[in-house]
């Protein structure tokens, strides 16, 4: 998983101006990266998706922080210990990417468009939705195959919904 998470931050990275970067300011760079630079997570539209209690649940424990991810293209909670996490990602559909290679990958057919999921370092199962690429990943100890694909199908059909409202 976070070979995967490598893969797409390093393609969020690249996708950027070099002059968008203040290299000389590791703050700035820190908040253009994690994607605090546009704004607080509570208002991250991906970061609302979900609750904190109804993160706790697939995580199987508390959550204490929400933080923007994947320079504002995701979303990240943690417990407390920094152990337990989920993240939820949408991306340009022109982004996707799986780990078919990995012993693991299964297609998900019935989820989405190209949809599949894959253990590597945690759960992450993604698919296409119309023009996005949605990614989401489990990492820990509440995290199994059949939570991030209930996790992928909800943040789907919440993400439709959230389209719709516009």
């Amino acid at each position: 998983m976070r070979k995967l998470f490598l893969v797409l931050a390093l393609l969020c990275i690249c996708s950027i101006p070099s002059f968008a970067l203040d290299n000389e300011n590791p703050e700035t760079l820190s908040r253009t990266l994690s994607g605090d630079n546009k704004g607080d997570a509570a208002n991250n539209a991906h970061c609302q998706l979900f609750s904190k209690a109804e993160v706790g649940q697939y995580m199987g424990i508390a959550v204490s922080e929400m933080n923007n991810a994947a320079m504002g293209t995701g979303c990240q909670w943690v417990d407390k210990d920094a152990d337990n996490s989920m993240m939820v990602q949408i991306m340009p559909a022109d982004y996707y990417s799986a780990a078919s290679g990995v012993e693991s990958y299964k297609k998900l057919p019935d989820v989405g468009v190209r949809g599949f999921v894959v253990l590597d370092m945690g759960w992450t199962a993604g698919a296409i939705l119309g023009e996005e690429f949605v990614v989401v990943a489990l990492d820990g100890t509440g995290a199994n195959e059949a939570k991030a694909i209930a996790l992928l199908k909800e943040t789907l059909k919440r993400r439709q919904a959230q389209a719709v409202a516009k």
